[in-house]
């Protein structure tokens, strides 16, 4: 899981990093509070990690990657 973690983490950074551009106009800035753009931020970035690693795990269950089906103890 710590894997599964770390990819999280990484996703987390990249979408932070890009999500003022990517998710945030002009307007937003000149409308919204500065509280409400670090919310609009930490969402995008949290659904994007979450995403992110969501697609992991499936992936390491459908081909047995990382021996995560006896980590969780998954038989299928």
């Amino acid at each position: 899981m710590g894997v599964v973690l770390l990819i999280g983490i990484v996703v987390f950074l990249i979408a932070w990093g890009i999500s003022g551009t990517a998710s945030l106009s002009i307007s937003d800035y000149i409308m919204q509070s500065e509280w409400g753009i670090f919310a609009s931020k930490i969402k995008w970035a949290n659904m994007t990690a979450f995403i992110a690693m969501s697609i992991f795990i499936v992936i390491c269950l459908a081909f047995d990657w990382l021996d995560l089906r006896f980590f969780l103890n998954i038989t299928l």
